[in-house]
This record gives C-alpha cells, structure tokens and sequence, in this order.
C-alpha cells in the first residue's frame, strides 16, 4: 500500500467516525431538547394534563395497531424533534379496561374512519367496546365514512351517528392478488417451485395469471366466513334483517347519508359542533352541562401509566403470567423490527421458561408463517417450556403456516372467528436468473468440484436437483403433519384431509379441531389464569418483549442493529422501503430455501 492509499484510508476513517460521533451527539441533543420541551409544556399546563370529569375517550385507531412494537426509534418524529407514541394492540385494550371504572370518564366515542386494525383485532375490539357498556356508561360511535370494517366495530355503540355528507361504503368484501407471471417473463426470470399442498398457494403469483380453482375455493370461504360475521353481528347490535343488509350491499342500496338513517344503520345525522350536547343528554348525571371534554387514547393511557405502574410494586400475589408478543413473518437469525426472528423468540422463551417468577406463559401469534426451520426451532424452544408452564396460545390476525406450526406446542390455543389460520402446506421457491442477467449482457461461467455445487440463481434445476428439492419439501410436510397431530392429538391422514395448505378462518378452525377455544387475548389470559394454583391470585399479567429506550439501543445494541435504526431514522421514507424490501427478499431466496408461509397477507376489504 502507497503512503497516499494509506493517507486515504486514515481519512475515510476518520470522517466516518466524526459522522457517527456526530449522529449519536445530534439524537442526544433532539431527546434533551424533547425533555426540556416536554417539561416546560407540562409546567405551563398542570391544570390541562388532569382528566377532568365529564369526560369521554374518543377512540380513534388511526394508526396501524401492532400487536408489538420493537423498534425503540417508532416514537421519534425527526421533523419536529419529538416522540409521538401510538399505542400497541394490548395497550388500547388496557385502556378500554381502565376506563370502565374510571369515575372521570363517562363513556367512549368512536371515530374509526381511519381504522387500521385486523379483522381479529377488530373482533376483539368490538367485544371490549361491549364489555365497557355493560359498565353502565354509554358507548357512542361517530363517523364521517361507513365501510364494512367499521360498521362492524362502530355497531357495538348504543348510538351510531354520521356526518350529514358521510361516505358510505357498503358494498361486501373483497380479496385481490397480484399477479407478476408475466412482468417475470418480461423481466426473463423463470421461477422453479415445489410444494406439497393443492392449497398452498404462495407461489401462485411467481407462477399463474390467476388464482388456481383451489385457491379461489379457499378464499371464497374465507372472505364469506368474515363476511357473515360482520352480517350476524352489526344485524343483531342495530336491529336489522342480515338478509336486507346482505341485499343492501348488492345492491349499493346504501349511498346517502339519508339511506343510513332511513333503514336504522345510523341513528341521526349531525355535525361534530353538536356532539357536547347529545353527549350530556347521555350523562347519568343530570346536572351536567354540555361541557364535555375528550381525551384521545393515546393521551389516557399515558397519563395512567404512572399510577399502573404503582401498582406494579404492590404486593398482589405470587401469581405471574408472561404475555410474549410474536409479530411478523417467522425468519432465521435475529430478524428486524417487523420480522419475528427466531434467534430472538428463542431467547425470550428460553428466559421466560428459566424464570422462577414467571407461572405461565400466553404466547400471542400474528404471523403468516415463513422459514420452515426457523419455526422448527422456536417449536422446539416452546415444547421445552411447556413441558414446565402452562402454554396458551391467542392468534391474532393471523396464525397460519409457520405461524400455526409453532401454535402447535400450545396445549390450547384460542382464535377469534375472523382469524385466518391453517395453512398447514410447505414450499420452495428457486428463481432462474440465468436469462436476466444474460438479458442485461452479464455472462456467467463457472468452476465446480462436483455437478451440482452450483445449484441456485443462476441456472435451471435439473431432474436430480428436482428430486432433491421435493424430497425435502416432502420430509418437512409430513413433519408439519406430525407436529399438528401430536399436538391436537388426531391422526395424521386427519390433518393431511385438512392440510394441503389450505386456509381456514378461527371459526372453521374450531369446528375442525385446529383450534380449542373461540376467543382473544383477553380470553386466552383470563383461561390462563384458571391453570394457576389458587393461592396465587390475584395475578400480574406481563408483556413481553418491552420496547427499548432507543437512546439505550444507540450504546448497547450490536453494531449492525444499531446501523439500521439509524438509517431508519434518517432515511427518507422510499429509501428506507427499499432497503426493508430488499433485506425480505434476500433472507427469503437465500437464506433458507423450505418455507412455510401464507400465499399472501390477507387483505381483505
């Protein structure tokens, strides 16, 4: 190396750490500059930051509801130096809970034109909603737009009011898949795959124009199994005929604002000035004016953390249930924010088994499946604990392929009824690129200890790779098949009559066996605190794992977790999608090459 070469890499040295000394020192100043904010706001206003009586908790649910957020830099907003922090699944649902005794709040008004949760999430709303009434104190929803998904929810409110100009959507669901066969064809990339399933139709896209004849069977029961339930339950709530709302929306009878009011899908029209005053003509307290404050759930449960907190620290029993929250596509490693990785999944089952304080354990699952040994691992990791604790498994959304092979260790596993799960199929994927890069001008040549050592991307299979593959593929199904039957206690032609990759929701689950109980999180907690001995009530119920301080995160995580929240942060937003996208595909086609996943993240509207 030339002393110039030498002087030159000194230098890239140097300036690379002044830049990360220079990023940790930028992040600490914003977080001391939020601090100093945060805390001159509250001294200037004290008497704003109580929950003053006379108030309702609007409930918003304008943003995407996780089940867990990993990511300790979610909460930063760059622009404006602050933390905005939106609550995790669980989080709304303790808000619901504190507020029915709460004696300043007098009921919940509902604005979920924006709703962003999941069908199950939904579900499970609902019932907390109805829950809160039978407290006494009104549940009032208010919208400005009426789809499906928030018709469903809404519903559960003894009164539902709209917007003299509201939308209506209310027209059924429906389930698109792209498809990319000829964009690939285009593109000169040949797709091989192998599965076994009729149903499991991941690699549908890759491969066809169009749903095969068992795929679209599938989904058409899944989407007229939620469908019915939205029909039976808003039918119920509102009074109404399902037949004449399943006709409304074949229809589109439902267009005006007017046609709400006329059939009883809404109770009145009114603008949001004349909320205060039908909201005090609700109040038990017939004195009240029509000064009624709102409070967002956001806001409430963070001026209620403390005193959740306190209690904490209370000595209420010996009894303690371990809430593990599991979210993501299920991948080999440690994964990234929104993956869940078996290396770290592991980790937190091995030391909530390990841990003496810990009596149980509901493992939460809102997953679509993925890394057929990565799931094998954390099964494992499950049996273990199991073996020790109490295991519940809730599904969330969704629970199905990988997702349901690690339900499995569970001795019961509850689902809501819109839950989509099942799934139980294998595949693998080995994309050509030989006539891509060909396409491009690239040429490959290649040296080789043995004829099939280049076997990959850049070449198709041959019939001895094609073999090897589906002997793979077909050792890791009838695994699948044994873990199912082992854990559901059937036989394994059983689960192979209702296997082959086919998707069920929570409701036929249950009806097959796949599922124990119908219900959620709630449920799944409350049914665990019955496995505990009786001397350890009352009971703590602890989430895991816990959002990290992020400036903590910057000084201890691994350099290269480290490296991503930075760019996370500081990456425009399409750079930074770009770099998720490209790191999915990477571990998806490289790192592992048998997958148990959904044929596509159920999006159903």
């Amino acid at each position: 190396m030339s002393f110039k070469e030498f002087v030159k890499y000194v230098g890239l040295i140097v300036v690379s750490t002044l830049l990360t000394m220079a990023a940790i020192f930028w992040l600490s100043m914003m977080s001391l500059s939020f601090l100093i904010r945060s805390a001159s706001e509250q001294a200037g206003k004290s008497d704003q930051t109580l929950i003053r009586p006379h108030t309702y908790i609007e409930l918003r649910l304008d943003y995407p509801l996780k089940e867990v957020e990993r990511d300790p830099f979610a909460r930063f907003d760059p622009k404006t130096f602050q933390f905005r922090p939106a609550l995790t699944f669980h989080q709304v649902l303790k808000v619901l809970d504190m507020a029915r005794t709460d004696d300043r709040i007098d009921g919940i008004l509902v604005h979920d034109d924006m709703l962003q949760a999941g069908w199950a999430q939904t579900e499970e709303l609902r019932r907390a909603l109805t829950a809160f009434a039978q407290s006494g104190k009104p549940v009032v929803a208010y919208n400005n737009v009426l789809t499906a998904k928030n018709l469903y929810l809404s519903s559960a409110a003894q009164k539902l009011w709209a917007h003299p100009v509201a939308v209506t959507d209310w027209k059924g669901l429906a389930a698109q898949i792209l498809f990319f066969k000829d964009l690939l064809q285009k593109l000169h990339i040949d797709v091989q795959v192998i599965r076994h399933g009729r149903f499991k139709s991941a690699v549908e896209p890759f491969i066809q124009k169009k749903m095969s004849s068992a795929n679209r069977l599938q989904t058409r029961f899944m989407v007229n199994g939620i469908w019915n339930e939205i029909l039976g339950k808003v039918a119920e709530s509102r009074r109404l005929n399902p037949d004449s709302l399943n006709a409304w929306a074949g229809h589109l009878s439902l267009r005006l604002p007017q046609d709400l009011v006329k059939h009883g899908v809404v109770d009145t029209l009114l603008y949001p000035d004349q909320l205060n005053e039908r909201l005090a003509a609700l109040s038990e307290d017939k004195t009240c004016s029509c000064d009624i404050h709102f409070i967002n759930e956001t806001d409430y449960y963070y001026k209620n953390k403390a005193k959740e907190l306190f209690k904490e620290l209370k000595p209420v029993g010996s009894g303690v249930i371990a809430v593990l929250l599991a979210e993501g596509q299920i991948v080999p490693g440690e994964g990234n924010k929104d993956e869940i990785g078996a290396d770290d999944l592991i980790h937190q089952i091995r030391k909530l088994r390990q841990d003496d304080k810990i009596d149980a354990v509901v493992l939460r699952i809102n997953s679509p499946g993925g890394s057929a040994m990565a799931s094998e691992q954390i099964w494992r990791e499950l049996k273990l604990l199991a073996k020790e604790k109490p295991l519940v498994v809730s599904m969330g959304n969704v629970a199905a392929s990988g997702g349901y092979y690690i339900a499995t260790a569970a001795d019961n596993i509850f689902a809501d009824r819109t839950t989509i799960t099942g799934s139980i199929g294998v595949f693998g994927l080995i994309p050509n690129l030989q006539n891509a890069v060909s396409a491009l001008g690239i040429g490959v040549d290649t040296v080789k200890t043995h004829p099939h050592a280049d076997m990959g991307l850049m070449r198709p299979l041959d019939d001895t790779e094609k073999a090897y593959f589906k002997q793979m593929i077909e050792f890791t199904y009838h695994t699948f098949l044994q873990r199912v039957a082992e854990g559901r206690e059937m036989s394994i032609d059983r689960v192979d009559s209702i296997a082959q990759g086919r998707v069920w929701t929570g409701a036929d689950a249950r009806k097959l066996g796949l599922v124990d109980q119908l219900g959620g999180l709630q449920a799944a907690v409350e049914y665990t605190k019955t496995l505990l001995p009786k001397d350890s009530k009352p009971v703590k119920v602890r989430y895991y794992p816990q959002t990290e301080n992020p400036f903590a995160a910057l000084f201890n995580l691994k350099a290269e977790q480290t490296r991503e929240q930075l760019l996370h942060v500081l990456l425009p937003e399409p750079l930074d999608k770009a770099v998720q996208l490209r790191r999915k595909y990477e571990t998806m086609l490289r790192q592992d090459k048998i997958w148990m996943l959904m044929p596509y993240q159920p999006d159903i509207r």
